[in-house]
C-alpha cells in the first residue's frame, strides 16, 4: 500500500494579509528579493523598470530570455514581495519591451556634434584655431 505524499501547501491570498502599500514599497522589497539571487541575469528581471496599476505589477523586461526565467521565478518573486508587503492581492506579469538604444555617429560631423555635448570647450576650441571638419 503506497503511503500518502505529503505535498506544499500553497500560500494563500489571505496568507499576506491586505495591507495598503505604495510603490515604493514594492520596489523596496523587489530591492529585497535581488539580494537574495545569485545570478545577475535573475537580478536584471527584478531590477527591471516597473508599472504599478490597480494591484497588478508589470516588469517591463528587454528580451525574451529573461522572459523565461521570469516565468520560472514569477511564483517565488510574487510570494516575497506579498510577504514584504503584506498583502496578498497583488498580481505579477512582465511585459516584453523594445530596448531603446543611441545611435552612434557616424560621419565627423556627427561625431564632433557627440564630443560637443560631452565638453563644450570643443567648440570654443575648434573656433579658435579656426579648424575645419571637412577633410
Amino acid at each position: 500500500m503506497p503511503k500518502p505524499t505529503k505535498q506544499a501547501p500553497e500560500a494563500s491570498l489571505n496568507d499576506f494579509g491586505s495591507s495598503d502599500y505604495a510603490e515604493d514599497d514594492v520596489i523596496k522589497a523587489l530591492k529585497a528579493y535581488g539580494k537574495t539571487l545569485q545570478k545577475q541575469t535573475e537580478k536584471f528581471i527584478v531590477e527591471s523598470d516597473i508599472e504599478l496599476e490597480n494591484g497588478v505589477l508589470t516588469l517591463k523586461l528587454v528580451n525574451s530570455t529573461l522572459m523565461e526565467l521570469f516565468h520560472e521565478l514569477k511564483q517565488e518573486i510574487l510570494d516575497f514581495v506579498r510577504k514584504e508587503i503584506n498583502n496578498g492581492e497583488l498580481q505579477l506579469e512582465a511585459r516584453l519591451v523594445a530596448e531603446v538604444k543611441e545611435a552612434k555617429p557616424r560621419t565627423e560631423q556627427e561625431k564632433f556634434k557627440a564630443m560637443v555635448e560631452k565638453n563644450p570647450a570643443l567648440k570654443t576650441f575648434k573656433d579658435d584655431l579656426g579648424l575645419d571638419l571637412v577633410y
